[in-house]
């Protein structure tokens, strides 16, 4: 796949993710900020920490 293409296909992946996440936001509203801080903060632990297993870079 060619990287205009490539570029072309994430661009429109995200566009559409974005649009989607309206969706999202009416299902937080009985959730407080903190809660919602919280679960970004351990989510994205969780995913870092995936990644770096994934590739091996623990000693980096």
């Amino acid at each position: 796949m060619s990287e205009a293409r490539r570029g072309a296909v994430l661009g429109a992946v995200a566009y559409a993710l974005w649009g989607l996440s309206t969706l999202y936001w009416p299902l937080l509203e009985p959730t407080g900020p903190v809660e919602i801080l919280a679960s970004r903060v351990l989510w994205s632990l969780v995913a870092i920490v995936a990644l770096v297993s994934v590739l091996g870079r623990w000693g980096r």
